[in-house]
């Protein structure tokens, strides 16, 4: 019963997100809502899915789908700080991406926008890779297999929806940002401003330390090999 609860919570938490903001049921409940009532409402059910997405996968039974070799505790290990500073640097105000955003004002992008102009959506990626590698249960699949697929593809419905809604604005983005984290350092078509890196890095680096030991007492397992 937990894990049907569970598999539920996921199928409306994924596909409430790609369903609400589809260009055929959003532009209806904008017009009975108007902008703002529908970020709220879109909002508020997001927030009541996941936190019954979070009540389930913690009363769900144990069911064992495979063993993962110790090494891939050492992979999620290695993930999760690269998450966490996507995660904190993703928070500023100057995030390109972000509902109402204009991209065209962005200017060079600065600090984690040079890495990728997606951090958030890379960084729920990275941890749903990160905890999929390290747990080998049907409840962990289904939670952050369920974070994943809304994650990664999540970064190029954002893509198509910016270059058909603001053509300029889309053309300024990506001059200077990829979606895949790196690649438009690689292409020299933006420069890493370390400064800018600083509080992104401090603040991920931080939040990884105390997400590392508070693991056993959130979710009553240690991360640590």
């Amino acid at each position: 019963m937990a894990l049907g609860s569970l598999t539920l919570a996921a199928l409306l938490f994924t596909g409430g997100h790609f369903l609400l903001s589809s260009p055929w049921l959003r532009p209806r409940l904008v017009t009975r809502l108007g902008e703002k009532g529908f970020l709220a409402l879109y909002s508020l059910l997001m927030l009541l899915f996941f936190a019954w997405l979070l009540f389930s996968y913690a009363r769900a039974p144990f069911i064992a789908l495979w063993n993962p070799p110790a090494g891939m505790r050492h992979l999620a290990l290695t993930l999760m700080p690269l998450a966490t500073i996507l995660l904190i640097g993703s928070l500023s105000p100057r995030n390109p991406t972000s509902v109402g955003a204009k991209p065209e004002r962005l200017g060079t992008p600065a600090g984690i926008y040079a890495v990728t102009r997606h951090p958030m959506l890379w960084a729920f990626t990275l941890w749903a890779l990160a905890h999929l590698a390290a747990n080998g249960d049907a409840a962990s699949v289904i939670l952050f297999g369920s974070l994943l697929l809304l994650a990664l593809p999540g970064t190029f419905v954002i893509d198509a929806k910016i270059r058909h809604r603001d053509r300029s604005g889309w053309a300024a983005l990506t001059a200077h940002t990829s979606n895949i984290p790196l690649a438009a350092l690689l292409q020299r078509r933006v420069r890493l401003r370390a400064k800018a890196l600083a509080v992104p890095v401090v603040g991920g680096l931080l939040l990884y330390a105390v997400l590392l030991w508070a693991h056993p007492y959130l979710f009553g397992v240690s991360p640590l090999p």
